[in-house]
């Protein structure tokens, strides 16, 4: 089973962590992970972006989405 590493910055505050997941988790679980990783109430929406290699945000990929962000 493959294992995927991401680096999860935050524009408002100043914190990076590297996240595991398994290749069969999904988005629900990396919010969790997430949320786990800079202790943070999961019960929140999340937004994640496609990106290119320039950074640029592209497509948003939403956990929660009708939730106030």
């Amino acid at each position: 089973m493959a294992i995927y590493r991401f680096r999860v910055a935050f524009e408002d505050y100043d914190a990076v962590r590297e996240i595991d997941i398994k290749s069969n988790q999904t988005f629900e679980d990396f919010h969790y992970a997430i949320h786990k990783a800079i202790n943070f109430d999961a019960n929140h929406s999340s937004s994640f972006y496609v990106s290119n290699d320039q950074w640029i945000k592209g497509e948003e990929l939403a956990f929660m989405p009708n939730e106030r962000k």
